[in-house]
């Protein structure tokens, strides 16, 4: 099973508990989270590396709590998906 997300927590706030049922009888779970969570409404530019630290933590913790394996992150800039597709 793999779940893609755009930005950290998009994980575990929706398909959370789904995620948490179907791990025990998944082959393998995958959690790839696409950018880096750095530009949520209301975070200063110079404090914004040290709060996508933060939510990628909360993520890993999340995924621990839930028994799945830690997230992988593509670090992709955050709300710029659009203009990278090939990546």
């Amino acid at each position: 099973m793999m779940v893609v997300t755009a930005h950290p927590d998009d994980e575990v706030g929706g398909p959370g508990g789904a995620l948490c049922l179907r791990a025990p009888v998944a082959e393998a779970v995958r959690v790839w989270i696409a950018t880096d969570g750095t530009r949520q409404e209301g975070v200063a530019p110079e404090s914004a590396a040290d709060y996508a630290r933060r939510r990628r933590e909360e993520s890993a913790a999340a995924a621990s709590i839930l028994g799945l394996p830690a997230p992988e992150f593509a670090g992709l800039p955050d709300r710029g998906l659009a203009g990278r597709i090939e990546e």
